[in-house]
């Protein structure tokens, strides 16, 4: 669509899936603020640690480490951070990998909301570079030093594994219901049991 055409919001980096591109500067000017004004449902597929046996409500609000650096962004559960609310349902649990696969949908959107809170709850998602590593992993990880077994060994994963699925929203009076043809549970799978 040339070079007006840009992106409305942003996924992380080792995020795959669905994200919404505008064909002008207005049609991104409007999409952007029904992303800011909560007018976006977002629904994503992760592979968690751990059971998860019922719904989960994760209300923990959320602020930037206090050790930030150009390194890496790290958020953090705060007391007197933003408001962060995400719902976690459960779809199927591995056994043999001890992780469950979830739906997870952000009814606020913090960056790395889902990510943290999961992590938060003692069911980090496989692959997870940021939470719950030291300093020289995250950094062995994000400057591409560390071998896909090592981060296997690691993470889980060989990358974090999370997947935007499904986002709807309603613009210029039409309703939009988009979701991704990727079979979070085949690929998630066979990337934990065979790297």
């Amino acid at each position: 669509y040339g070079r007006e055409a840009s992106v409305a919001h942003r996924l992380d980096c080792e995020t795959s899936g669905l994200i919404v591109v505008g064909k002008d500067k207005n049609a991104v000017v409007s999409l952007k603020k029904l992303f800011e004004n909560r007018q976006v449902y977002k629904s994503y597929v992760a592979l968690a640690q751990g059971k998860i046996s019922e719904i989960l409500r994760i209300e923990a609000n959320m602020d930037l480490a206090n050790d930030y650096d150009d390194v890496k962004m790290r958020m953090r559960i705060c007391e007197d951070g933003k408001s962060a609310v995400t719902e976690i349902l459960p779809i199927e649990y591995f056994a043999d990998i001890d992780a469950t696969l979830v739906r997870a949908v952000p009814l606020t959107g913090r960056q790395h909301q889902i990510r943290l809170h999961l992590f938060h709850v003692e069911h980090k998602i496989l692959g997870e570079p940021l939470y719950g590593l030291s300093r020289p992993q995250i950094e062995k990880i994000l400057d591409k030093e560390m071998s896909e077994a090592e981060r296997i060994l690691t993470t889980g994963a060989p990358r974090l594994l999370l997947h935007s699925d499904e986002i709807c929203f309603k613009f210029d009076g039409v309703e939009y219901k988009i979701k991704s043809k990727f079979d979070a549970k085949d690929k998630f799978y066979k990337l934990v049991k065979h790297g």
